[in-house]
């Protein structure tokens, strides 16, 4: 008899353990998922070059997959303030360039921040303007547009960021960046 007890040791301590863990592993809660901050599918960004007032930026952006961004823009940049710094000529001459258009690209959102880079197609127009009485020279083309965004979520449906944007073009290429404020929906 004791024989048998002492064989039935092993068996009921695998059978212990087994249940323990079985036991255990129902009962394990998986961690608390926090999502991130950004939650919201649409928001506008708005933005403006702090330092010389060279760049303005506007977009409307939309979240169509968890990672995917689609962005309705229209950016620009100018000399006008470098001009008249660096000549003392406000009436010499203001080259500018501006486009529109449509960006599709990567999303990555971290706790309260988010990053995106886009890639697109835009309609591209400036020219020089030979004073402000005079239109100058314009021109237009197609360009392919490029952004990079960086955005903290400081309340509930604002943010501030920068965002990087430039446009490769036939005409002129240019690129510049901003200081922007990103209000959502």
């Amino acid at each position: 008899m004791l024989k048998k007890l002492l064989m039935l040791i092993p068996s009921l301590a695998l059978g212990l353990i087994m249940s323990t863990n079985l036991y255990a592993a129902q009962n394990v809660r998986a961690p608390l998922y926090t999502p991130h901050c950004f939650q919201e599918k649409i928001w506008i960004t708005a933005g403006i070059d702090p330092i010389l007032l060279s760049a303005s930026h506007l977009s409307l952006n939309y979240v169509a997959l968890p990672n995917m961004l689609i962005s309705l823009r229209t950016c620009g940049v100018n000399n006008t303030l470098v001009k008249t710094v660096t000549l003392i000529g406000l009436f010499d001459g203001i080259d500018y360039t501006n486009d529109t258009g449509i960006l599709m690209g990567w999303l990555y959102n971290k706790d309260c921040m988010q990053f995106s880079a886009s890639a697109g197609l835009a309609y591209v127009y400036g020219g020089k303007k030979a004073s402000f009485l005079n239109n100058g020279r314009r021109y237009s083309t197609i360009g392919i547009p490029l952004e990079i965004q960086a955005f903290w979520k400081t309340f509930d449906h604002l943010g501030i960021g920068i965002i990087g944007f430039g446009n490769l073009n036939s005409k002129r290429t240019f690129f510049g960046g901003v200081l922007a404020l990103r209000v959502s929906f």
